[in-house]
């Protein structure tokens, strides 16, 4: 009786072990691919649109409006975010492209690392240095 309650144990973590070892390993569902439209600061109304490269766990965000103000920043079509990967369920890193104008009107681009935080739903951060920039989700039919 004692041999078949080992036994019986042996081959049930047998079974679980290989059952665990065959699962694919679970990836990060994104609610980060779609419009957003920056806010709060002096580039407000800048829309990027979020979209997944090639059902890789990698995305990038292209211009697809930029209001006349900040006209210097992007032009339509051209990817600001760039190998955005996950951390998490609500977490990504990645490079943000930033142009802005020196005093004396001329245009510089840097190209910076930043930590993307989904707050909710409707409201991403993006931590670029010590500075937030903050985009609201932009609903389209």
């Amino acid at each position: 009786m004692h041999k078949k309650v080992i036994l019986a144990t042996i081959f049930s973590v047998l079974i679980l072990s290989l059952m665990s070892c065959s699962t694919p390993q679970k990836k990060f569902k994104t609610d980060l691919v779609g419009q957003w439209k920056r806010v709060g600061d002096n580039a407000a109304g800048i829309v990027v649109k979020v979209e997944q490269i090639n059902n890789e766990d990698s995305y990038i965000g292209r211009a697809v409006s930029i209001p006349s103000n900040v006209s210097y920043y992007a032009k339509p079509g051209e990817i600001l975010w760039q190998s955005i990967v996950p951390q998490s369920s609500n977490q990504w890193q990645g490079l943000i492209s930033q142009r802005g104008q020196t005093f004396l009107g001329d245009t510089i681009t840097e190209t910076k690392n930043a930590q993307l935080l989904l707050v909710n739903n409707d409201l991403l951060e993006i931590y670029i240095d010590a500075s937030i920039v903050k985009y609201i989700r932009i609903y389209t039919q």
